[in-house]
């Protein structure tokens, strides 16, 4: 929010029914917007919804607003207004010894991909669903041949990008919880990449403008970072290397994503879409993307 903003607040709903806030800021100064960080993690069961109310003061009382008596739009000026909330957060059943899928050429398009998942929780059947079986929960099922709770997977797949989940009994479905690379960034106006599995700090570049989304390309080997400097760079994962910047933006980068086997990158701003040829990732959905 801006100078008409008055108060922001975040508020969980859990399963039960019950409610608790989460953040209360009751009088908003747009001059304190910093990160709000929990003193120790808080445990968000799934299932929850959480929810960002603000309000806003357009009066003459409010000594900040910059003009009262105008109709407000949305706007990345301070005489605009916006609502934004975000959060972090990470998955309780993230298992980062678990093999990524692997994939093995079987002639033209066609590849032999193998799933690996470890439920975490009691598990009659295990099966993968995605692009490739058109999200049927039933047809691919793993198997845990030697009992160790490793279940696996062989699944013919076409060349290209595609979207999965595991799907527990037929009714819980859910993502799979390994993944080798985090990326961080935000307002304190860098970036840094993390190998996870061996707690290594890969990349940090200082320097660079407010963040506000990111995405790996399929093989990993490249990050697409937009920020509020309404420009897109392209920078070597392993390296932090920049390879490339896009510009041209209308407005600060709200979104990119790899597409079209990671030959596209399609990125949005607050003020419109624009489309570059470059590198992707993202999405609530796992991906996985063979013939790379």
């Amino acid at each position: 929010m801006h100078y008409r903003g008055k108060s922001f607040r975040f508020e969980a709903t859990y399963p039960n029914g019950s409610r608790e806030i989460l953040l209360d800021v009751p009088r908003y100064d747009f001059n304190w917007q910093n990160v709000y960080k929990l003193d120790e993690p808080k445990f968000i069961p799934e299932g929850t919804m959480l929810r960002c109310v603000a309000h806003f003061d357009n009066s003459e009382k409010n000594l900040s607003n910059p003009d009262p008596s105008i109709a407000v739009r949305w706007g990345e000026q301070t005489w605009d207004e916006m609502m934004l909330g975000y959060f972090e957060g990470v998955f309780l059943n993230q298992d980062l010894a678990l093999p990524e899928p692997k994939f093995r050429a079987l002639g033209g398009d066609r590849y032999r991909a193998q799933f690996t998942y470890k439920p975490d929780r009691p598990a009659k059947t295990v099966n993968v669903a995605g692009t490739f079986n058109d999200w049927n929960s039933t047809t691919h099922g793993l198997t845990d041949e030697d009992g160790d709770g490793i279940y696996t997977i062989d699944v013919i797949v076409r060349k290209g990008e595609h979207r999965y989940k595991f799907v527990i009994d037929s009714q819980y479905w859910t993502h799979d919880p390994d993944g080798k690379k985090l990326f961080v960034g935000g307002q304190e106006k860098r970036f840094e990449i993390w190998d996870i599995e061996n707690k290594k700090l890969l990349v940090s570049r200082e320097g660079q403008p407010t963040t506000r989304c990111a995405a790996f390309s399929a093989d990993g080997k490249t990050l697409a970072v937009g920020g509020d400097d309404k420009k897109v760079l392209l920078a070597d994962a392993d390296t932090g290397e920049t390879r490339m910047v896009l510009t041209g933006h209308l407005g600060a980068i709200s979104a990119v994503v790899f597409a079209d086997e990671s030959r596209t990158l399609v990125s949005g701003c607050d003020r419109g879409p624009r489309e570059a040829q470059g590198t992707q990732v993202g999405g609530l959905d796992d991906r996985l993307c063979a013939g790379r």
